[in-house]
Formats: structure tokens, sequence, C-alpha cells
């Protein structure tokens, strides 16, 4: 019998490695790969990447300016340097970090290739999102998105692709209601389920891509997704399985369905509004934008000290 793995692809669910490691791309064979600041920053401590960070550091002396803008060139050629070592292994894109509107309209023009690029669904950074899809042909993910009025936003802004956080979800819930729950009525599974139904009923063209899965139960329940972003040692769980796995969504049942539909876009009060009364949302985006910064400070940090030395 298959494994679990390749029956998940079966579903027509693009399977996306989650990790700044290149060794786990190349064994479970997906057909994309993500990375944040913080897989970077792991990745940027082990004996095997030093090379590249050579590379960024060379890169970074040989600019002008005070060491911090040194630094801050440095950590862009790193997450340069990470993609095109992905690039080598998948011929497909390599999502990086950003978050405010114009230091990512920006940042993004200054950095080389053909990147996919992350940024938080904030009404901020769903702007910039529309800048440059719009304006420069710059594909986008808009990540940490934990709540429809987001994904919804994130769609009518023209977004390449949209990441809600199923893990994230599922601990706010276990924490804030003292409970367990079970694969089917998983919060943050629901919350995909929500989004992929609501872009499929009115014709967005937006992926949905799962991410921050704490089991595969999750896993299977979201299958059929567009893309499912998966950390390395599920990807191993899934391989090594060997149970069923069935589609659970699906784009023509979707056209089915009751959905009231709701504009955002070009009302940041309704958006605001809307959003806050999702204390989860709130609550869960702000604490993954301070953990993607305090990662970016660290690393820049580290590239600061290799430079002065």
């Amino acid at each position: 019998m298959s494994s679990s793995l390749e029956q998940l692809r079966a579903t027509g669910t693009v399977v996306v490695c989650d990790t700044g490691s290149f060794a786990s791309i190349d064994k479970y064979k997906p057909q994309d790969a993500t990375t944040n600041p913080s897989l970077i920053l792991a990745a940027a401590k082990k004996p095997e990447y030093s090379a590249l960070i050579d590379t960024a550091v060379s890169y970074g002396k040989h600019k002008s300016g005070t060491i911090d803008d040194q630094a801050e060139a440095a950590m862009d050629r790193v997450l340069v340097e990470f993609g095109r070592e992905i690039l080598k292994i998948i011929p497909a894109r390599s999502p990086l970090s950003m978050f405010e509107t114009q230091y990512s309209v920006r940042r993004e023009r200054h950095l080389e290739g053909s990147h996919l690029i992350k940024i938080a669904s904030t009404w901020e950074g769903i702007r910039a999102a529309h800048i440059l899809q719009s304006q420069y042909s710059v594909n986008c993910n808009l990540t940490l998105t934990f709540s429809l009025v987001q994904a919804i936003t994130a769609a009518e802004a023209g977004a390449f692709l949209v990441s809600p956080f199923v893990g994230r979800i599922l601990d706010w819930y276990k924490a804030t209601h003292m409970r367990e729950y079970s694969a089917d009525e998983d919060p943050g599974v629901k919350s995909v389920r929500a989004i992929f139904d609501y872009y499929k009923k009115y014709g967005y063209k937006t992926i949905v891509m799962g991410a921050s899965f704490r089991n595969i139960g999750q896993i299977a329940e979201l299958a059929g997704c567009d893309y499912l972003t998966i950390s390395p040692n599920l990807l191993e769980d899934l391989y090594r399985s060997t149970s069923t796995v069935p589609k659970k969504l699906d784009s023509a049942s979707a056209l089915a369905l009751s959905i009231p539909k709701r504009e955002y876009i070009n009302d940041d009060a309704s958006f605001r509004f809307d959003f806050n009364e999702d204390a989860m949302a709130v609550e869960k985006l702000r604490e993954g934008i301070s953990k993607f910064a305090a990662d970016a400070v660290t690393l820049k940090n580290l590239l600061k000290e290799r430079i002065e030395a």
C-alpha cells in the first residue's frame, strides 16, 4: 500500500516542505518549499551552512554605510543564498519574510531573484502585497493568517497565496478553553476549511496553503487543500505511515455551499473592526510577528558580529 504521503499527493494537494534544511527537502521530494527567519536562524548556526553565511558576510562587508547597513545587506544576502540553494533542489518559489508596507516594497525591489515573498497578514501587509502583485508582478504569500477576515482581504488584494496557521490556532483554543479537540472539530482545521470553501465558492485564484501542523491527523483532515506546508518530522511520519488519506476538501462541493459574501479591501475600518472581534487571531498575529522579528534581529546581530570580526 502506498504511503500516507503519496496518498496525500494523490488528492491533488501540493506538498511543501517547511524548513531551512536542504537535506530535508532532498529526502522527501516535496513540490515546493517554504522558510522563515526562525528556520533560517536555526540553519545559520549549523556548520554545514557556514559557506552561505561566509558569502553573506563578505557581501555585507563590501557595502558602504554603517555597520548596521552592512549587517542589513548581509541579512538580505543570507535570504537570497538560502533561496538559491532551495531552488537548486526545487524549481519553484522560495518564500522569505517581511512585514511592513513600505519596507516590504522597498526591500523586495532590492533583493535579487524571483522569490515568493512572505508578508504578515496585517492590514498594512495586505496593502503591501497588493502593491507588489499589481505594480511589480511579485508573488506574495500572506502568512500568519488566523481569520477568515484576513484571508478574504488577501484574496481581494490579489495575493498569490495565503497561509492559515492550523497548529497555532489549535494551541490557542486548547490553552484558552482547557480541553482537547478531535481532528474533525479542530479549530485550526475548521479555519482552513472555511477559507478554502470561501475561495472556491467565489472563484478566487489565491492559493490556500495550510501551515503550522501539530500532527498528521490535522494534515489528513485537509487532504485536497491547494497546498500544505509540512515540517520534516511530520513529513517523515507521513512517509512511514500507510493509513488511508481520503480527499476531504473539494472545490466542486464548495460551490454549492451557502456562504455570505464580504468585502474589505477598500474598507480598512471594517477590516480592523471584524478582525479585532477575534481575540485568537489578534493575539496569535501579534505573537507571530514578534517571534519572527526577534529571530530576524538575532540573525542580523550574528551577521554583524561576523562583519565586525
